[in-house]
């Protein structure tokens, strides 16, 4: 059997496992369609374009985590910061730096990732209320989050 076709029967095994629950292979699949979005990225796609395949492995890490796939977490939040939505991120990066430091992992990329996906929601959170008071906006030259 070529190599090629090897590895085509081990994504349909990959994928049918995935879809039985097992948590490793919803990883996996979820590795699969992200690498797949983010060669489409790299290679001319637009953002948008890849928003669909993005939420999908998001689909597929969430199922991973919810299978008690500790590592899957950071998949997760990762996905989410690429898709900005950085609220939902936030919590998932926690626990990622958390886990991060109980196993002795090297955390500063999750830190700094944390930190950015913060200062998103503060900026977001102020710009709400800014809106909600009915405050103008502020110059393009006074615009600071």
């Amino acid at each position: 059997m070529p190599g090629a076709q090897r590895a085509a029967q081990a994504r349909e095994w990959t994928y049918r496992l995935a879809e039985l629950g097992d948590a490793d292979a919803c990883a996996d699949v979820g590795r699969d369609i992200r690498q797949k979005a983010e060669f489409r990225y790299l290679h001319g796609a637009r953002k948008a374009d890849c928003v669909g395949e993005l939420e999908e492995a998001l689909e597929w890490f969430r199922r991973a985590y919810e299978a008690d796939w500790e590592s899957a977490v950071k998949d997760v939040a990762e996905v989410l910061c690429e898709l900005e939505r950085y609220e939902e991120a936030v919590p998932f990066l926690e626990q990622a730096v958390e886990i991060g430091e109980r196993d002795g992992d090297f955390v500063h990329e999750l830190k700094s990732n944390l930190k950015s996906a913060r200062n998103h929601v503060a900026r977001q959170e102020k710009r709400a209320a800014r809106s909600q008071a009915g405050a103008p906006k502020p110059s393009w030259w006074r615009r600071g989050g």
